[in-house]
């Protein structure tokens, strides 16, 4: 899957704090950071929103776990 260079300005602001998470060796953050981050009350379905989109456009890999989606950093996008 390529990756998409055209982000809306709120799914670039989760991508730059997922990736500055990533790149502190914190990891990937929860759902509840990236909510607080983005400045959200509530961890609905905004969030996943956000998470599905990047993965769509090819910036995140996803897993279905038991308990739902688990989300990682593509490792193209670690370099942008």
């Amino acid at each position: 899957m390529r990756i998409s260079e055209t982000l809306s300005p709120q799914r670039a602001k989760a991508l730059a704090f997922i990736k500055a998470e990533c790149a502190s060796g914190r990891g990937f953050p929860t759902r509840r950071e990236i909510a607080n981050h983005m400045g959200w009350r509530h961890v609905g379905s905004g969030v996943l929103d956000v998470l599905h989109a990047l993965h769509r456009r090819g910036y995140l890999d996803r897993e279905w776990m038991v308990d739902g989606w688990k989300f990682s950093l593509k490792e193209a996008a670690h370099v942008e």
